[in-house]
């Protein structure tokens, strides 16, 4: 469905991929919470690994309401939609440019007015986006706090092996550096 989706952008494509991605969240959250009961249990060290590997499969936590992680998983089809339907048309051109054009674009221009240009331009295609945006950070979130985690950054966060405020620290020392 996510293959279909991407390679023929359609608003029924963007359905067909959010209800086999909802279906597949459903599924590996039901797993995943299970495994929260085990959170304060002495484990293991390689069980507490697997639970926490479990937990940290998903890439994006849905919320237990049914109506909530339909409308998440159609939020996130719909702006992955968008944005690979999105074109940039530089005024006095012709041609609008693709995605696939822009990166090209980015990726060879050593012009720092058209490279600028052109990402402005790109970034255009994100404000209808914003309030799709704001949705999908509050019921991610809620899918995040389900599974013990504060937010679904923290969730993210989570993957690298060690505590979530850590890795940020560590981010922003390496930064610092």
């Amino acid at each position: 469905a996510a293959w279909v989706q991407a390679t023929y952008i359609t608003e029924d494509t963007e359905v067909l991929a959010a209800q086999a991605n909802e279906r597949l969240i459903a599924a590996t959250m039901a797993l995943a919470k299970k495994a929260t009961q085990f959170d304060k249990l002495p484990l293991p060290p390689e069980v507490a690994r697997k639970m926490k590997l479990l937990k940290l499969s998903l890439t994006l936590a849905a919320p237990p309401n049914p109506k909530e992680s339909a409308d998440l998983t159609r939020i996130v089809a719909s702006m992955e939609g968008t944005y690979g339907k999105g074109k940039y048309c530089p005024e006095g051109k012709e041609k609008c440019l693709t995605l696939e054009d822009l990166t090209r674009l980015l990726a060879n221009n050593f012009n720092p007015a058209e490279v600028l240009d052109a990402w402005v331009g790109w970034h255009k295609i994100s404000p209808p986006m914003r309030n799709d945006f704001r949705r999908y950070v509050e019921l991610a979130n809620k899918g995040a706090r389900e599974l013990g985690f504060a937010d679904a950054g923290a969730m993210w966060r989570s993957k690298y092996d060690m505590p979530p405020d850590a890795f940020a620290s560590e981010v922003d020392r390496l930064w610092e550096q």
